[in-house]
This record gives structure tokens, sequence and C-alpha cells, in this order.
């Protein structure tokens, strides 16, 4: 049914599709789908099964892989947990709760070797706090709320509150136990220069059209990060592609310079839709009859049994995993390896967890949703060029954020780094023709 992912007594299991017998197919989870599995019983943990398939119910276009895989893991670490102060799953507090959320906030990550993230910490404590109040609501669990709420009264812009004139106010529920965040978005946020974007995209190797014309090496990872650096596509959703959407783009596009299309694969499953220049459904279009199709064949040859759907897959050199469609995880990895490989690495302080040893060492400066962001730092200088005075509402949009201020708030400091870069090189220029 499913392979393990950890060898433990608590650990994440990912279905590995349909059974051969048909009369289980009806009740089997589909392939991708993360659980939780008892090791020294070897049975899935029931509770949190069914919270996962009431949460993200396992059908066609309801749930993701990363966000089912993340709540299982975060429902998987509140299991060992309880595993090892030997408390039963439905008999905790929310006292139980404050004491695991202060563990995590003294820990370090034996696989980050740092602090945990107080996102994390908060992402965990919400899903546990979700799952209780799931077993509530069906009766499973019959003691109080494990994570309180409270009324949080939300502050928003005359022109996102449509009772606003009305004085109504906007309320939203706080988790009580989640660890509040202090981060400065621009440190989350680290978009590529156009140096260090042409560095790496030579190291990715050839566009379908380069390679068309007698330059050797394989497109799928550029031609992957192209589109995320062109449309602000998440590096899942990039993998989500399907080549009808493509081919639906090639017929649309031709007299125009964009071409819309719409995606499901969304952070949140929340429907958007997604532009596309046209130089660049040329070059997928040059991908599909030539990489793709050429994988797809060397994948017949080791038993794929029918094209998949998917715009990405893996190529002829994969062998018996040709023409399979690709994982995010992999476009990830790829890019990550090309950043590594022109040298553009930053010093980072990591732990020890054993001996709480500190040193530091080299990672890649960028990863691939910095692609993202230079998009929406670049569409904003755009739309600034243009004579647009307030672009967020274009930027929201384009990638998708549910709140025009979330939009604001990741970006608002970096494309004021960004401009004072361009005013210096523009001022360098102009010193190097009319001297000092």
């Amino acid at each position: 049914m499913g392979q393990k992912k950890q060898a433990s007594m608590i650990t994440v299991a990912v279905s590995q599709g349909p059974p051969e017998r048909p009369d289980l197919v009806r009740d089997s989870l589909p392939e991708g789908y993360s659980y939780v599995v008892d090791d020294e019983l070897s049975t899935p943990i029931e509770p949190i099964l069914l919270w996962l398939c009431s949460t993200y119910p396992p059908k066609r276009g309801m749930w993701r892989p990363s966000t089912v895989e993340a709540a299982a893991y975060d429902l998987c670490d509140w299991w060992r947990f309880l595993t090892h102060t030997k408390t039963e799953w439905d008999q905790v507090s929310s006292d139980d709760l404050s004491n695991y959320r202060d563990g995590l906030l003294a820990a370090v990550s034996f696989r980050q070797k740092k602090a945990y993230d107080p996102k994390t910490i908060g992402r965990r404590v919400k899903a546990v706090g979700a799952f209780y109040s799931w077993a509530i609501n069906n009766g499973y669990f019959l003691g109080e709320p494990v994570s309180p709420k409270k009324l949080k009264a939300i502050c928003r812009p005359i022109d996102e509150n449509a009772l606003a004139h009305a004085g109504a106010m906007a309320y939203r529920e706080i988790d009580t136990l989640a660890p509040r965040r202090n981060i400065d978005s621009d440190e989350r946020v680290c978009p590529l220069s156009p140096t260090e974007w042409r560095d790496i995209a030579a190291a990715l190797g050839p566009l379908p059209s380069q390679n068309r014309d007698g330059l050797q090496g394989w497109s799928r990872d550029r031609l992957a990060c192209e589109v995320s650096l062109w449309t602000g596509m998440r590096v899942d959703e990039v993998s989500g592609l399907v080549v009808h959407q493509i081919l639906e783009l090639s017929s649309r596009v031709r007299e125009a310079s964009t071409a819309a299309v719409e995606i499901t694969r969304t952070k949140g499953l929340r429907k958007r839709k997604v532009l596309f220049p046209k130089h660049l459904v040329d070059e997928l279009i040059t991908y599909i009859d030539g990489e793709r199709a050429e994988a797809i064949a060397v994948g017949r040859r080791f038993g794929l049994k029918k094209a998949p759907a998917a715009l990405f897959v893996n190529g002829a050199a994969s062998r018996n995993h040709a023409g399979r469609p690709i994982q995010a995880y992999t476009l990830s990895g790829a890019f990550r390896q090309a950043v590594e490989t022109v040298g553009l690495l930053r010093r980072v302080e990591r732990i020890e967890p054993l001996t709480s040893t500190r040193f530091i060492t080299l990672m890649p400066a960028h990863t691939f949703h910095d692609l993202r962001h230079t998009f929406a730092v670049f569409l904003y200088q755009a739309e600034i060029a243009c004579g647009n005075p307030e672009p967020w509402k274009i930027i929201q949009a384009r990638l998708g954020h549910r709140h025009l201020q979330t939009t604001r708030d990741t970006y608002l400091r970096i494309v004021d780094i960004f401009r004072i870069r361009t005013n210096d090189e523009v001022y360098r220029y102009l010193r190097s023709i009319h001297g000092p």
C-alpha cells in the first residue's frame, strides 16, 4: 500500500496507488497521498487518517501531495511526542500542547541543524489544534479545545472592506498557543539580479530552441525555471502543468503577445489565471515535440504504458523512469545545483543538535522560489515604468495572493532596495560617460 519514509516507531508513509485487487480499489488512497503509520502494529493511525481524508478529500482536484505530506508530518511529530510522554491522544489538554510547543522552541532540527523557525512551530501547533477541533465536532474527543483561540480585530484598507461605510469591524481567530512571528519581510525575499539569472540559466542548460540550433544539453530544468521566472508560478505549480494546457495556449497566442491559462494545483487549491508570453509558449511546444517525446519513447521501452498528461517528465537518461511525471523536488534540486555550480553561496550558522556546537556552512544563495520573487519585483518595476503608480493589485492577482496586504508586506521593502540598486547603476553609467 505505501512506502515508509522514515525508520521510527511512528512514521509517515506514502500511498503507491490502487492495489491490484479490483474489490479494494474503491477504498484505496490515491498515489502520492501521505498518511501516518504505527510501525509496531504495522497499521495506519486511524484518527489521523480520518482527519486527513476529511480535511484533504482524496479526490481529484481536492488535495495536493505537498500539503497532505506536511500535515501528515505535523501530526506524526505530535504523535511521537505523545508516545514519548506516554499520553493517550484522546486524554490531552492545552497544557500538553503548550509543553510540546515549548519543547520545539528549545530544540534544534536534526535535518536543518538550526533552531525551528517560528513559522514551522506555528504550523504544527495549528495542525494539532485543527485535528482536535475536527475530533470534537465528530465526537471522537470529549475534552476541551486543545488549542484555544481568541478573536482579533483586523484593520483593512477601506477599498478591501465592503462594509467599511457601515462601521463594521472585521475579526479573525488567532491560535493563542502558536508563537508569534517577528521576521522582516525582506529577509524572506531574495530575488535574482539579471547577472545572477544569466549565470544560473547557463548552468541549467540550453532552451529547447537553442538545443535545436545545435547547443547540446537537456532543456527541461532550464525551461521549468523560465516558466516560474516569466509567470510567478511556484515549483509545485510548475510541476503540475499538463500538456493540453500548453497546446491550448499555442492555439490562442498566435496573434497576441500573451495568453492565459487557468491553473488549479495551487496553494490552497484556489484557481487563478497565469499569463504566458508567446516566446515561452513556443519554447514549451518545442520541448513537447522534441525532448519530452524522446523521453516518453524511451520510457515505453522500459514499461511505460501510456504517455502521462504531465508537461514536464523524467528525461531519456532516467531509463526505467523516463517519461514519468517529474516531481517538484527534482526541479528544486536542479536549480539548487545550478546555483552552487556558479558559486552563488551564503554563509549560514548551524548547530549540531547532540553537542550544541555552532559551525558555519555554505548554502546556495537562492532557491527555486526566488524565481517567483524575481517575477514579482520585475513586474512591479515594469508597471511603474509604464506609468502605473500603484501596481500592487496586479501583482496580487498574478501571484494568487488572497489578501492584498500579503503582497505589500512581502515585497514593499525589497522593491525599494532594487530601485536604489538600479539608480546606483544608472549613476555609475553616467559618471563613466561624463567623468567624476
